[in-house]
């Protein structure tokens, strides 16, 4: 049985509310400030630019797996997602890092049910 319509379906209803009020949940590291995002980037932790490369590559990936309207064609590696999050993050540190994995997502032409904050 594929469930993905089912999902997609779900994730349209669960997001309508957010996208209006533009209030979302977020767990893990998107909910973070760019802020602390770059300070703890500045460590140059090996653990630390994994953690943050897997929940946005996650992030996507999850976009991708519900989404048939249309997903991205392909998510970059983890050194290319850091390099993105980094220039996102300078440009809008108060932003959370769920913004600007959002942003990456739009810009690899992925289609989102609501607004850009």
């Amino acid at each position: 049985m594929n469930l993905r319509p089912l999902l997609f379906s779900l994730c349209i209803a669960l997001l309508a509310p957010a996208a209006s009020a533009q209030k979302l949940f977020v767990a893990g590291e998107g909910s973070l400030p760019c802020s602390t995002y770059l300070e703890q980037r500045s460590k140059n932790n090996n653990e630390v630019n994994n953690l943050y490369g897997a929940w946005t590559r996650g992030f996507l990936s999850g976009f991708n797996w519900v989404t048939s309207v249309k997903p991205m064609p392909s998510i970059p590696d983890t050194p290319a997602t850091l390099v993105y999050l980094d220039k996102y993050c300078r440009e809008k540190p108060a932003d959370l890092l769920v913004f600007a994995a959002d942003q990456l997502g739009r810009e690899l032409g992925g289609i989102y049910l609501r607004k850009a904050p």
